[in-house]
């Protein structure tokens, strides 16, 4: 066999035993640990959100207020509370229940004291003659009636029979109910339906009054308004008198009683509320039986308190219905309506982790990643409902809100992309929780779609403000078009319905968009991520590092600086970030400033102490500015973002100067050459597109100080030379950056390293002196 086939066929074996055996793909699958995250999620997501909708659907359907767009016809026969007919027949009882009256105290303590002050004039006097004239004359005493007196007074037992004579007589009197004019008006008057009244009675308790047998009508004063009246109470007071004192007494009895006469009894409203109360409590709700052949309500019908109730008691009805009726066993209507809603929100779940999965792996391989975005999108499902609860009015504000909520901070979080796909998903979510038509994700996709494709960087304070006045806008439209669309135009019959919730959703937008950028702090810390606001402010050359680096190292910030601003053109020239780019760029050598006369760039042309120093020292202090920066960014709280460029600018690179020197010394003391690794930087490698820039451009700008003619063919063979060592190292290998990128990267980096080292006319001088070409990079002013 000759050798070369030999050779090969050998090599053909070596590669297939070196790969792997394709295994099952549902094992493979399934041993990424991320893939367990992400059902972890999903169920989590299934149970909480399920629990929401569960709660959400006991929402009213209806408010009030809310005009009905079709004829509500009730889903089962159902027995309902006729309320209006019930609020009638309790007004009703309410109106017809008797007032309660109670005795008048001060009339009768007055005519007690004056009868027994009668008794006296028994004791003062001996002959009717010594009494004085008017009392006399006014109380008709003679010889008869004054031995009377003076019987009654004469001894206990005489006088204890006085007292009961007045009792039974008052306790009598007390009988005549006498009212006040204006309350003999309010019982008789007015139409009302009452013709009786309750007393109560000091001896016998309530006892009822009907206007044949009891009233007597009095001012207060003692002046009757009828002759008829007065006739009447005199001779009811007369029949009293006559059967409780002697003949003698009955006509002084008589005018002190008439003398003093007042209403009898007073209006106690306290109780006559509580009985009228009680009478309407007692009243039994009115019942109307409602078949599903059967309006309950007509489209176009402005809905008030008691329409809401009779719809809550056909939900109620229609509610138990669904449990006592069973599909399967014991599995019930109603139970199967719940875990249909629970297997579609599952669904949704699914669907949302594997495009997560598909396209957004570093979330789904971040455990703390899934549970920030889960439960944004749960605590957002919740808010919908929650605010729906309290603001049934206002859905267009409660449902749509929440789910721009989150597509603006998935927005600046993530990407555009991402953003759009959880908005929808979340749309989706929203609307089987509060089972809203097909026009609200209409109206919702739009707002979102505008929220996805305006906000692609947050600069300004304003920008959140403006992406959500254009995404009202946007729903707007909409909304004016689903609305225009529908049949409910004939029920609705004014147009201002129709621009009334458009109007809204444009104050939606901003809201939204100002609330979003209220809370803008803690979604950075929550999801990790750094907004362009939060770069400018790093951006700023008051920031304490940068002064401390101007001071300490200037050398350093003035190669920062130059970075800045090629790193930030390489990085706008392929749609990277560029303005992250300038700040890791700004920050990145800050651990130098622990050590700042190590580096050549702040030896300003003294002795580098690096010559006293063996290569292995030299490589610690040098490697060691990586983690000291580490440890200052922390320190000063950078964000992680800016942190990811101080880690990763050198990448994995080998620090070639100490490496040839380590060789060279060995090589004399003819010890074996180091091992390349043991000169490497530990990494970890650029994971973006703008830390693998950054590595680029530390590279190039130190290495153009060194071309003695920096030329623009020069630039560019060195940035070509440079970026494919660094590709060929295997530097890029974790940044996702493409080749053509790579190439609008150089182009960029090579303009920009012109720019740096243009070449200037020498001005012409004063003293002779040979003329000569100017060389580039030579700078006169």
């Amino acid at each position: 066999m000759p050798v070369g086939k030999s050779n090969t066929s050998s090599r053909r074996g070596n590669v297939r035993r070196g790969v792997r055996k394709p295994q099952a793909g549902w094992r493979t699958i399934f041993r990424e640990r991320f893939i367990w995250w992400a059902v972890l999620y999903t169920v989590a997501m299934t149970l909480l959100g399920g629990f929401l909708i569960h709660r959400a659907d006991q929402r009213p359907e209806f408010v009030v207020d809310e005009i009905t767009t079709r004829p509500v016809v009730p889903r089962v026969a159902f027995l309902a509370i006729d309320e209006r007919e019930t609020d009638i027949r309790k007004l009703n009882a309410k109106e017809r229940e008797p007032s309660l009256y109670k005795p008048n105290d001060a009339f009768f303590k007055q005519a007690n004291l004056a009868l027994h002050q009668l008794l006296q004039i028994g004791t003062d006097y001996e002959t009717p003659q010594q009494i004085p004239v008017d009392l006399r004359q006014s109380l008709s005493i003679d010889s008869r009636a004054l031995k009377e007196l003076k019987k009654f007074s004469s001894d206990q037992t005489h006088q204890a029979d006085w007292i009961q004579k007045i009792e039974r007589l008052l306790d009598r009197v007390a009988g005549l109910a006498m009212l006040m004019p204006k309350r003999m008006e309010a019982e008789t008057g007015g139409g009302t339906l009452t013709s009786m009244i309750y007393i109560q009675h000091p001896v016998y308790g309530e006892l009822p009054r009907a206007n044949s047998n009891g009233y007597s009508l009095s001012d207060g004063d003692g002046r009757f308004y009828s002759t008829n009246e007065s006739e009447r109470f005199r001779t009811d007071v007369r029949k009293l008198v006559q059967t409780q004192f002697p003949a003698a007494l009955r006509q002084a009895v008589i005018t002190v009683i008439l003398d003093r006469i007042q209403p009898t009894y007073l209006f106690d409203q306290e109780k006559t509320l509580a009985r009228k109360q009680a009478a309407y409590d007692r009243v039994e709700p009115a019942t109307l039986t409602y078949t599903p052949d059967q309006v309950m309500i007509p489209a176009g019908t402005s809905l008030k308190s008691q329409d809401i109730q009779l719809l809550e008691q056909e939900n109620n009805a229609y509610r138990l219905s669904l449990k006592k009726r069973t599909l399967i066993g014991p599995l019930n209507v109603s139970t199967a309506m719940l875990l249909g809603r629970f297997g579609m929100l599952w669904v949704v779940c699914i669907a949302m982790w594997i495009y997560i999965i598909g396209f957004s792996r570093r979330i789904a391989e971040n455990p703390m990643r899934g549970l920030a975005l889960s439960l944004l999108i749960i605590g957002c499902q919740g808010l919908a409902i929650f605010i729906t609860d309290s603001l049934p009015k206002d859905i267009y504000v409660t449902a749509i809100m929440p789910t721009l909520i989150v597509t603006m901070i998935l927005a600046i979080s993530y990407d555009q992309r991402f953003a759009l796909a959880m908005g929808a998903s979340h749309t989706l979510i929203v609307m089987l929780s509060l089972n809203l038509p097909t026009e609200f994700a209409i109206v919702m996709i739009s707002g979102l779609g505008a929220v996805a494709g305006l906000l692609d960087d947050v600069r300004t304070r304003s920008r959140l403000a403006v992406v959500g006045f254009w995404s009202g806008i946007s729903m707007a439209v909409a909304c004016i078009f689903t609305k225009l669309s529908s049949s409910n135009l004939v029920v609705w019959e004014e147009f201002n319905v129709i621009w009334r919730d458009p109007a809204v959703l444009v104050g939606v937008g901003v809201l939204t968009g100002i609330i979003v950028q209220g809370i803008l702090p803690v979604v950075e810390k929550l999801f990790r991520v750094t907004t362009s606001m939060t770069l400018r402010e790093l951006n700023d050359a008051s920031h304490p590092l940068l002064i401390r680096m101007a001071e300490e190292a200037p050398g350093t910030y003035q190669h920062s600086l130059r970075i800045a601003d090629m790193a930030e053109a390489a990085a706008d020239a392929i749609g990277a970030q560029g303005l992250l780019c300038r700040v890791g760029a700004m920050f990145h050598d800050i651990g130098k400033m622990n050590k700042p006369s190590y580096f050549v760039e702040n030896q300003g042309g003294g002795p580098n102490k690096h010559n006293k120093l063996s290569p292995a020292m030299s490589l610690l202090i040098i490697v060691g500015h990586v983690k000291d920066g580490i440890e200052m960014g922390r320190e000063f709280s950078l964000p992680v973002a800016v942190r990811g460029f101080i880690e990763t600018h050198h990448g994995t690179t080998l620090v070639e100067y100490f490496y040839h020197a380590a060789k060279q010394q060995n090589a004399a003391d003819k010890s074996p050459a180091p091992a390349e690794f043991e000169f490497r930087y530990p990494g970890p490698k650029p994971q973006s597109r703008e830390q693998a820039i950054l590595m680029l451009c530390d590279g190039l700008e130190g290495a153009s100080r060194s071309l003695t003619e920096p030329t623009p063919v020069r630039l560019e063979q060195l940035v070509h030379t440079m970026a494919m060592k660094r590709l060929m190292d295997g530097q890029f290998d974790q940044s996702n950056l493409t080749l053509k990128e790579l190439h609008s990267i150089e182009v960029a980096i090579t303009r920009s390293l012109c720019a740096i080292y243009h070449g200037r006319i020498k001005y012409p001088s004063d003293k002779s002196q040979t003329p000569r070409k100017p060389a580039m990079g030579v700078a006169a002013s």
